[in-house]
Formats: structure tokens, C-alpha cells, sequence
């Protein structure tokens, strides 16, 4: 997979201030992310609460590891729509 290019769009959404950072920022959201990844190393109970926010929506959830080197978060969601399909369309091409 190419992790390089999707660390990238994630850099890019921070930048535009279209990021979400942690489970709980991701799951209270007033607006939810397109795109949610998450580190394998997230807790049982943080991926059970993604996966609820995730299955009654349309939002894209994919596990990668260490999206933001050098960063103790675990879970990012991209709420730039632009970006989010850009970062689907990486994953499903590499997977």
C-alpha cells in the first residue's frame, strides 16, 4: 500500500483544518469525517466505538498503521471531501 501517499492527503487536511483527531473528537462530531483510519494498536473499546459511528453511515473506516509518525493519535477522520475520495480510491487500488 502506498502509506506515503495517504499520509500526504491526511498532511493536507490538516493543513486545511479538515482533520479530526481521536475517537472521541471522530464520534461526537456535529459533522463526520468521509474517511476514518485508525492505528491497529487503538483498544478493543475505541474500535468498537468507531465501528458503530462507522456501520450506521457512509463513513469509509480502514485500519493503517502509524498514519501520523511522531504522533500519539491513533485515529484520524479527513472531512474533506476531495481528499477522503482521493484516500479511498489509494486504498482500494493498493489493497
Amino acid at each position: 500500500m502506498k502509506t506515503e501517499k495517504i499520509r500526504s492527503y491526511v498532511g493536507f487536511s490538516i493543513k486545511a483544518g479538515k482533520a479530526k483527531f481521536g475517537v472521541d473528537n471522530i464520534v461526537e462530531a456535529k459533522r463526520p469525517p468521509f474517511v476514518v483510519l485508525y492505528d491497529e494498536a487503538l483498544s478493543d473499546n475505541s474500535k468498537h466505538k468507531l465501528l458503530q459511528k462507522c456501520n450506521g453511515s457512509s463513513i469509509f473506516l480502514a485500519p493503517m498503521a502509524e498514519i501520523l509518525p511522531g504522533r500519539k493519535c491513533l485515529a484520524v477522520g479527513v472531512s474533506e471531501k476531495n481528499l477522503a475520495q482521493v484516500i479511498i480510491k489509494e486504498m482500494e487500488e493498493n489493497s
